[in-house]
Order: C-alpha cells, then sequence, then structure tokens
C-alpha cells in the first residue's frame, strides 16, 4: 500500500493479542518511494495477528502473525551498578547498595507471567514483585508510597526494618526459580518459590504495573528464563 492510495483511501492497521485486546497501530509516510511505515508497541508477550484494512477489506498479506519474545530487563538508574547482559535477560548488581532492575513492559491488561533464576554468592538479598508508581522514586527502592507489592527474599530483615511482607518458601538460595503471575482483571499477583512450591497471592493496585527486581549484595543477580 503506497502514501498515494492511503490518502484516497481508508487506511487502518490493528493488533491483536491472545486475550483479544486490540490496539491500533500508526502508519506514516516514512519512504521517500511512497512506501508506509505501520508501527506498534504490543505490552505483553505473545502470539499476536496484524490486520491492515483498506475501506474495511484486508490488503495482500493481511492479516499476519508474530511473536514477541521474552521480557527482558531495562535499567532505571544507569551507571548506579546495575549490569544487563545474555540480551538483557540477566541483571547483576555491581554495587553493595539495592540497585534496580524493571520489565521492559507496563502491564494495563491480561494475565502475565514473570520467572525468574536468582544467582550469586554470599550475602545475597533479593526482591520480586510488581510496582505501579507513575512516577518511581528511584532513592526509595521499597516504594513506601504503597505502590510496590512482592516478597523479599528474607523477610525477616525486611520486618525489622519496619517493611511488611509475607515470606514466600523462606530464605532464597543461588539458583531458586521466583515465578510471578499477575492478574490484571482480578488485581492480583501470585508468587512461587519453585524449590519449595510455596504459593503466595496479594491484592494489587494501579492501572499499570511493571515488574520490580532489587538487587543487594556485589555480583547479586537474576536472569528471566
Amino acid at each position: 500500500v503506497t502514501s498515494e492510495a492511503a490518502v484516497k483511501h481508508r487506511l487502518t492497521a490493528q493488533i491483536t493479542d491472545n486475550d483479544g485486546e486490540t490496539t491500533q497501530c500508526s502508519i506514516s509516510s516514512a519512504y521517500e518511494d511512497g512506501e508506509l511505515a505501520i508501527k506498534c508497541k504490543p505490552t505483553t508477550r505473545g502470539y499476536y495477528k496484524m490486520a491492515v484494512m483498506l475501506d474495511g477489506h484486508h490488503v495482500e498479506g493481511s492479516p499476519t502473525y508474530f511473536t514477541v519474545e521474552n521480557e527482558y530487563f531495562e535499567d532505571p538508574e544507569p551507571g548506579i551498578g546495575l549490569q544487563l547482559s545474555n540480551n538483557q535477560r540477566t541483571a547483576t548488581s555491581n554495587s553493595r547498595r539495592w540497585t534496580l532492575a524493571v520489565s521492559s513492559y507496563w502491564y494495563s491488561g491480561g494475565k502475565h507471567d514473570f520467572r525468574i533464576r536468582c544467582h550469586g554468592v554470599g550475602a545475597c538479598q533479593w526482591f520480586a514483585g510488581v510496582c505501579s508508581a507513575k512516577n518511581y522514586n528511584y532513592d526509595d527502592w521499597r516504594q513506601e508510597d504503597g505502590t510496590l507489592f512482592g516478597w523479599h527474599s528474607h523477610t525477616d530483615k525486611m520486618a525489622a526494618e519496619g517493611w511488611e511482607g509475607s515470606a514466600l518458601g523462606g530464605v532464597w538460595q543461588n539458583g531458586d526459580v521466583i515465578r510471578l503471575s499477575l492478574d490484571c482483571a482480578q488485581q492480583t499477583l501470585t508468587g512461587r518459590l519453585e524449590r519449595t512450591g510455596d504459593e503466595r497471592t496479594l491484592t494489587v493496585s494501579g492501572l499499570r504495573k511493571f515488574f520490580h527486581v532489587a538487587l543487594h549484595g556485589w555480583q547479586c543477580g537474576v536472569t528471566v528464563l
């Protein structure tokens, strides 16, 4: 489809995820030869259908299908002490203070799993959960305004600091796998320590949420599975 045809006719494009939720795509004249660029930003992992319609009819090659691969990490505080590797699927702390790694997507609908493996030696500590803060306070990773939900690897240490949290399978160990399951419709977050099978569910709030991991200890890290 060329830009000339798009001017004379009604051209639309949208993507649909596994849950049937539809997102409109943007269409722009990005090339000198008149061809159009269609841009979309999937908000969840999984299988998608893209439909490009001209006057309500599919253009040639539409619909088409694609898959959004596994979640990856982003560094919200560049230069503070977080190292990303393995195509940003592994986050490792190069600091002895708390460092943060957050998921690349915000989630506002559907069900989403985030499965990570803890790694590190010595006095490592981890936190895994979700955050719904619109304006994140990077100076306080615990987000004491009530926008952080999840579990700490050493709940007793957190309790000593006055932070309330339920235990998730006892003290986490090097190699432990944590599964986080977010249900946006039910507003719940379920955590599971796979080594013990222990599972806990929290009620969460906020319109949009991202998966949130905090690391404490030199060379303490996590990998998205």
